[in-house]
């Protein structure tokens, strides 16, 4: 039953897919005595506009690239301290928004010479779409393994 239902999930669309994959996640860890569990972090999801596939396109010889694509492959989703107080957006990411447009950049043109020069917050907005989710769940049972190395990670991140 669960996996047909998983099977039926594949030809909504993403978000609703998401949303009724973490609803049958649920019901699954129920069944098993578990149960979800909040997370001290919020998240913090960072989706491309035009402007941003509009640089790509430039960068990575693919002059076609469209703004679904790098919404389906180049969103990215970062997990910062939870904070309670924070009233704006612009809050959650006054003081993190050059890690974000670095590594949205990186993605594509791993020399920082090819980046635009003087990146700034409103540039920042202009080329992405910010989603901040208070509320953060985790509905598996497993310990976390994180990535220590940064060898991957632009330079001006490493900073």
């Amino acid at each position: 039953m669960i996996l047909g239902s998983i099977l039926r999930l594949l030809t909504f669309p993403l978000s609703i897919a998401l949303d009724a994959w973490h609803m049958l996640a649920r019901m699954f860890f129920r069944r098993l005595g578990g149960e979800p569990k909040l997370l001290k972090r919020m998240l913090v999801r960072v989706k491309p506009k035009q402007a941003y596939v509009h640089w790509v396109r430039q960068h990575s010889g693919n002059p076609h690239y469209t703004l679904a694509e790098s919404r389906r492959e180049d969103s990215h989703a970062f997990l910062l301290p939870l904070s309670w107080d924070l009233e704006e957006e612009d809050d959650v990411i006054a003081d993190d928004w050059p890690y974000f447009f670095a590594q949205m950049l990186h993605i594509w043109k791993e020399d920082e010479a090819a980046w635009p020069e003087d990146r700034t917050l409103v540039m920042f907005r202009h080329w992405f779409e910010i989603e901040v989710c208070g509320m953060v769940f985790d509905l598996g049972d497993w310990k976390y393994r994180y990535n220590d190395s940064q060898d991957d990670a632009p330079e001006s991140v490493n900073k």
